[in-house]
């Protein structure tokens, strides 16, 4: 009797890991031709297990990807940031933004809506000296905790 393969087990045929990675590849490059300078800094698993993506930014302005999670504000001027479109988001999704520049104080960081408001208004600044703000998304708007 000829010898058959084992099939793949479940785990391995549906691991779509390369279709997120392609995503982020894709949604990083458009960033990058169309509306300016970032550096990925790099990603990290969180005790949760959870995959978090980490961006340092060095011009103004910026718009804020679906796959960011942690925005490294480092720039000496004041920076405005654009949240992104909240379609699609799962209620708790959160945006960390933060300044590692220590001149916030100076150089307001303002953060603006896209298409839902943040705390019931267009906008929230962050004002303090390496300062951070956490904005989470509650299904209906983002909300700074």
């Amino acid at each position: 009797m000829p010898q058959v393969a084992p099939l793949p087990q479940p785990q391995e045929r549906y691991n779509f890991s390369w279709a997120a990675n392609l995503v982020r590849s894709l949604d990083q490059f458009i960033y990058a031709f169309f509306q300016g300078p970032m550096e990925v800094l790099g990603e990290f698993t969180s005790s949760a297990g959870r995959t978090v993506h980490l961006v340092a930014i060095t011009a103004t302005p910026y718009t804020i990807l679906s796959s960011d999670d942690v925005v490294d504000v480092n720039v000496g001027e004041a920076m405005a940031l654009t949240m992104p479109i909240s379609a699609g988001f799962m209620r708790g999704k959160r945006i960390i933004v933060q300044d590692s520049s220590g001149g916030a104080s100076g150089n307001t960081i303002t953060i603006n809506k896209a298409d839902t408001n943040i705390n019931g208004g267009a906008s929230v600044t962050l004002t303090t000296d390496y300062g951070r703000l956490t904005l989470i998304f509650n299904g209906v708007q983002w909300v700074s905790a």
